[in-house]
């Protein structure tokens, strides 16, 4: 999947920023976005994806902020992020994980399967 999405209570946001490093599926979002300052004080959410051939990701549990090497990492890996998250325009990339999680994938036809994620 290219997007994901956090959802917290009744509030979503798209999440284009995802990596994995470090046995950690992590993900980006702005300090600027209406989101953030939520996070910081409800860390219980839910990550959903979609793909083309019918396929989702639901994953459940507790975010947990990463120090700032992952996103001096993400930004080094994709460079044009420093077009966003830069001295000039103040805005900070926040990489998180999430904790306590569970992952499943659902077909089309809505059977799960439970994803294990170290």
């Amino acid at each position: 999947a290219k997007v994901f999405y956090i959802s917290v209570g009744s509030m979503i946001e798209p999440l284009r920023i995802h990596m994995y490093y470090d046995h950690k599926l992590m993900f980006g979002i702005s300090d600027q976005s209406p989101l953030y300052p939520y996070l910081c004080h409800n860390p219980v959410v839910s990550l959903l994806a979609y793909r083309e051939d019918h396929h989702y990701f639901s994953y459940h549990g507790t975010l947990v902020f990463d120090e700032e090497e992952y996103s001096i990492l993400a930004k080094k890996r994709s460079p044009r992020l420093c077009r966003y998250f830069n001295e000039t325009t103040h805005f900070q990339l926040k990489m998180f994980h999430l904790e306590k999680a569970e992952a499943y994938i659902y077909d089309a036809f809505h059977n799960s399967i439970k994803a294990e994620i170290d």
